[in-house]
């Protein structure tokens, strides 16, 4: 039965009908020949019992035997009594009635077993689901995997909700990379904005002061300058970046002197502006190094404006040179990062409880920076002061 039952299911639906149709015809005609000769044999048996009254008789002598015969206008069968004319009629009215009724019962039989193995489910579930998609609710699967023309369509709906959830996903990824695109260039214009301030506060007080020759002016004109360049490389990242994976890296050959002398510079600027205290130590030996300049000044700003933010009062960065990467370690007094964070900071559009988001923001970036640099980031807690993190790029 089991197996009559799947096999039915996995039928198309006109062949199914005709399945089901064939089956109870056969049972609705076995149960109607039965009944046919039960009450006919029953019929009989009344029938047989009647008493046989003669009313007239011809003897013909045959030698030593005497014949009766009697004609068949000559006997007569008796009435049958009340009881079992009754019975009779019972029987007669049941050989026309229950074969009457068995083919209703079998209509209903098929119309039953029909919509219970064929469209009960299907139906529920494409009824179900329409009604989910109705109320922008994708959060549901059509399970049916049936061959019929019922399952093909469940499975249609399945993909049609599927499309629709993966485009709704890809929708809001775009919406929250767009927001991370947004706070990311936000953050990153803060930092030169800052520098092109204390620049200026510097060049207000020193010409008030008489204080300022024209080495100094040229030198800090020249930092404002570098600080305006990655101002519009920010600018131009706006309109030109649709994924922070596109960010494309341009090398060039820097003076490593010239390039460490300046980041200190622009650095101990904001930490003065930040209220902080920066140390900042080097132990590089090269004298020309292949980077992405604008690259290099963005992590750093990314990283160390978040450690200016969560530290109390200090903050240190080591700049060493490991083969064929330049690293850079930057640790702060701060409380560090929690086991959460360590877990999770550098993953896309991680947000922290405990600092609203922020530093998740700007290391996303920096880690996908420091990739696409032949790179890698770390995060960690100094044993004696707060959060560390480390990166390197490549610089040959």
């Amino acid at each position: 039965m089991g197996k009559l039952k799947h096999k039915i299911k996995n039928m198309s639906l006109r062949k199914s009908l005709y399945l089901i149709i064939f089956i109870v015809l056969i049972i609705v005609s076995s149960l109607t020949i039965f009944t046919t000769l039960i009450t006919s044999k029953a019929r009989q048996d009344i029938m047989s019992q009647r008493e046989i009254v003669v009313t007239g008789y011809n003897i013909n002598n045959q030698g030593n035997n005497i014949v009766y015969n009697i004609d068949k206008d000559n006997y007569e069968y008796q009435k049958l009594a009340p009881a079992e004319s009754m019975k009779y009629n019972i029987y007669s009215s049941l050989m026309i009635v229950l074969p009457i009724i068995y083919i209703m019962l079998g209509g209903y039989l098929i119309v039953y077993i029909y919509y219970k193995i064929k469209l009960k489910t299907p139906i529920s579930l494409l009824s179900d689901g329409i009604k989910n998609l109705l109320e922008d609710n994708l959060d549901f699967r059509v399970q049916y995997a049936k061959n019929d023309e019922l399952g093909l369509l469940c499975q249609t709906l399945e993909k049609v909700r599927s499309e629709l959830y993966d485009n709704n996903k890809r929708m809001w990824n775009l919406l929250e990379e767009r927001k991370v695109l947004t706070d990311s260039v936000s953050h990153d214009l803060r930092t030169p904005i800052t520098v092109m301030k204390g620049y200026l506060d510097y060049l207000e007080k020193g010409i008030n002061k008489n204080k300022l020759d024209f080495k100094n002016i040229e030198t800090t004109l020249r930092s404002m300058n570098d600080a305006i360049y990655r101002l519009e490389n920010y600018v131009n990242s706006i309109q030109n970046i649709q994924k922070i994976d596109n960010i494309k890296l341009e090398k060039t050959d820097v003076y490593v002197k010239d390039f460490i002398s300046g980041l200190k510079k622009d650095f101990l600027m904001i930490a003065k502006e930040k209220n902080r205290k920066l140390v900042i130590e080097d132990k590089i030996d090269l004298n020309m190094m292949c980077i992405d300049k604008s690259v290099i000044y963005r992590l750093l700003e990314n990283i160390i404006d978040n450690a200016f933010r969560y530290s109390k009062e200090n903050v240190v960065i080591y700049i060493n040179q490991r083969d064929k990467f330049l690293e850079f370690q930057i640790i702060d007094d701060g409380d560090g990062f929690s086991e959460d964070d360590l877990k999770k900071a550098t993953n896309r559009f991680y947000t922290s409880k405990s600092n609203s988001g922020l530093f998740g923001i700007g290391l996303t970036i920096s880690k996908i920076l420091c990739e696409k640099h032949g790179g890698t980031l770390k995060v960690g807690n100094d044993k004696k002061l707060g959060a560390s993190i480390t990166f390197r790029v490549k610089i040959i």
